[in-house]
């Protein structure tokens, strides 16, 4: 009981309150980091280059802040398409131990995702840790989880961070932002 109501304090310390800026000197296509997308193919965020994204992380186990994800990332689509703005929509594992690509891509089929603009990535442990942390999002394991806060981020043609959303904004704040 103990260890539930700290994993719940816990959580809730880092879902809750709003997060520092998102660092927007550097440039998401220009980081090194190979990724494996649901279809096979090894990807770079730099091949998105050109294009406007939205990027996310999620992970298939979780039960709490991913299913808000992905309403909140179908919502970002919805209203793009209606305002006639295009974005791909990235979401990167938080858990490549657990997420193989075939949890991946049942868990993409199960959410009715398995088509463009979206795409579903895994990488190392490292690489995924480090994105996090360019992204501004906290992630952490805890026992068999992984505790993380809502963190999406919509990149302009250049990879930079146009605007950034977390658990209490509302999408409109990034959708305005798009081109």
């Amino acid at each position: 009981m103990k260890a539930k109501l700290l994993l719940i304090l816990l959580s809730l310390s880092f879902i809750l309150p709003a997060y520092a800026g998102v660092p927007t000197s550097i440039s998401f296509y220009g980081l090194p980091q190979e990724w494996t997308a649901t279809t096979g193919e090894t990807v770079k965020l730099s091949d998105f280059r050109g294009k406007q994204v939205v990027l996310s992380l999620i992970y298939t186990e979780c039960t709490r802040v991913c299913p808000v994800t992905i309403q909140s990332m179908k919502k970002i689509e919805k209203v793009l398409k209606e305002q006639n703005k295009e974005a791909e929509l990235i979401l990167v594992t938080l858990d490549p131990r657990t997420d193989t690509l075939a949890k991946l891509s049942r868990f993409q089929e199960r959410h009715e995702l398995n088509r463009k603009p979206w795409h579903f990535l895994r990488g190392s442990k490292k690489d995924t840790q480090l994105l996090a942390q360019y992204m501004g999002a906290k992630a952490w394991d805890y026992y068999s989880h992984v505790v993380h806060n809502l963190k999406i981020l919509l990149l302009d043609p250049q990879g930079q961070v146009v605007e950034s959303i977390g658990w209490n904004d509302e999408i409109e704040k990034l959708t305005d932002a798009a081109s």
